[in-house]
């Protein structure tokens, strides 16, 4: 799990340089400008909350399935 969260977090800082690292509420916060997203602690999955995620542009097609509880998950 541990390589997992990384990878994540070397992600979201490798998306753009003006990305920024902070620890709030016990946990990693990512911003620009304001928070934009966070790690949602978890021991066996890594998940991640966007703090605005109802503003982020849904393409017509997404790599994503939705789910009744708003919530994303990869397609296989």
């Amino acid at each position: 799990m541990d390589t997992t969260l990384r990878r994540a977090r070397d992600i979201i800082l490798g998306a753009d340089e003006r990305v920024t690292e902070s620890i709030k509420w016990r946990t990693p916060t990512f911003g620009y400008r304001s928070n934009v997203a966070s790690f949602n602690p978890s021991k066996r999955l890594v998940s991640i909350l966007f703090h605005r995620g109802a503003e982020i542009p849904q393409p017509s097609t997404t790599c994503c399935e939705h789910s009744s509880s708003s919530s994303m998950r990869p397609r296989s």
